[in-house]
């Protein structure tokens, strides 16, 4: 197990299904390796930003698409403090 960070570490991990160079399968397997053996929590999208985001992308190749960028940006509004201030503890 990893260190007591990586239960409030937010992870963002989108994925194409049909990426040509990085399988699907291999993608999903790694994912569970984080999830099962590592122990990154899986995200809750009601709870605050921590653990993995992981989000596939049908039809998606090797690349990113519209989706997946609005995603990304939304994910990282949450993610992000919206001042410097907001993050101090």
């Amino acid at each position: 197990m990893a260190g007591p960070q990586v239960a409030t570490t937010p992870i963002f991990w989108g994925h194409g299904t049909v990426d040509p160079l990085v399988k699907l399968e291999f993608s999903m397997s790694s994912k569970d390796y984080l999830i099962e053996k590592i122990g990154v929590p899986v995200q809750d999208p009601s709870g605050p930003p921590k653990g993995l985001d992981y989000r596939l992308y049908e039809g998606l190749a090797h690349g990113t698409n519209v989706k997946e960028l609005r995603d990304v940006q939304d994910w990282l509004i949450k993610v992000l403090p919206a001042t410097p201030s907001d993050s101090a503890p």
